[in-house]
């Protein structure tokens, strides 16, 4: 009961008094109930899960597995503690359902390439570059463009979640889940472009292939977190557009000529500039001139890019795909699922893209003949 009202509670983004106040409850109480040292009677159940809109069952139901520990955030400057507290019980609540969903449906098996990396700090550019390139090789990717990011990671046995927070800070996330024996990755699609969707899933990949290594303290520690950061960032650039062809399509670095490769790879403008200055193709100066034109075409602004607005997000397929099986060839298989799911029909919504609404039997009643 503690850590499943202390969930919902965050995942409504209330404070302790705050819901204690819309509960007729004492902050005392709440707090109490969450800490474990007190239990709520069901009269109080019902009424806390009423205030935060979710199944009473929920508050009682046990968690499969411990909580979510390890994320790695994609955020900036502008992601909050609130948003990410939000986002670890969608999080939780995904992933237990995941589990319960494997009861019934085999997902792929985890596919990734091992890099044996032991010692994340110790990675350079140029590994980087060369592990986002064997990772091409490993899925049979080649050297083009990647139609569909989202594909090749659940192709994988990657689970890709959707979820949405009003925060354009918070981009996506991994986290390496011990309960599933997988990791699930995720993306914001709040205000989110496609272009920008590729590069947090491609810099979610990166983390897993770079960064078995890194330690809870890392994270928690500000220069070492940027360090991480830059790795994935770098991975991302470097999976989604390599070095050879980037070298070879990339001829006059102008924003006209970024706009027009953004279309064939999907990559955004600002990326493709900063990718430029990587590769030495043109100058700190160079680049910096670049971003200030940028600024002043508003690229940096939401849907402020070329073909920002036209080219739709890529939707993840592998859980809906899951749920359809079992909705059409196995009806009560799915049914049983449903009624073992306390978790938010919004939560399930956004993670599998199906609504889970119950299947009837479909039998015809039949009445007598009157004579």
């Amino acid at each position: 009961m503690a850590e499943r009202l202390t969930q919902a509670r965050e995942y409504a983004g209330l404070p302790k008094n705050g819901l204690a106040r819309l509960a007729d409850l004492s902050s005392a109480s709440v707090g109490a109930y969450e800490r474990g040292v007190q239990a709520p009677t069901d009269e109080v159940i019902v009424r806390l899960a009423k205030t935060l809109n979710v199944d009473p069952e929920l508050l009682t139901t046990p968690m499969d597995g411990g909580p979510v520990d390890r994320v790695f955030w994609r955020r900036m400057a502008r992601d909050t503690v609130q948003s990410q507290r939000r986002t670890t019980a969608y999080i939780q609540w995904a992933c237990e359902a995941i589990y319960r969903v494997e009861d019934f449906v085999e997902l792929p098996p985890l596919n990734l390439p091992d890099f044996k990396f032991t010692d994340w700090t110790r990675i350079s550019d140029f590994q980087i570059e060369e592990a986002a390139m064997l990772a091409r090789e490993h899925w049979g990717l080649g050297t083009g463009p990647i139609a569909d990011v989202t594909r090749v990671i659940e192709n994988a046995g990657i689970p890709v979640l959707e979820f949405e927070v009003e925060n354009r800070g918070q981009a996506g996330f991994t986290h390496p889940s011990d309960l599933l024996g997988r990791p699930v990755i995720g993306f914001n699609s709040f205000e989110q472009t496609n272009a920008r969707q590729r590069f947090s899933l491609a810099h979610e990949l990166g983390h897993l292939l770079l960064h078995e290594t890194v330690r809870d303290v890392d994270l928690s520690t500000s220069q070492r977190y940027r360090q991480i950061e830059n790795q994935a960032h770098r991975f991302a650039a470097a999976f989604l557009f390599p070095h050879d062809a980037y070298v070879r399509s990339v001829r006059y670095h102008s924003l006209e000529e970024m706009a027009s490769l953004k279309r064939t790879w999907g990559v955004a403008v600002l990326t493709q500039i900063k990718r430029s200055e990587q590769l030495g193709c043109v100058s700190s100066e160079k680049a910096q001139a670049l971003f200030v034109q940028a600024g002043r075409r508003r690229f940096r602004r939401p849907f402020g890019e070329p073909w920002d607005r036209d080219t739709p997000l890529e939707a993840p397929r592998l859980l809906a795909r899951s749920i359809d099986l079992l909705s059409n060839d196995a009806p009560l298989s799915y049914n049983e699922l449903i009624e073992t799911m306390p978790f938010p029909r919004s939560v399930l919504q956004e993670a599998f893209g199906r609504s889970f609404a119950p299947i009837s039997d479909n039998v015809v009643q039949l009445k007598p003949r009157v004579v």
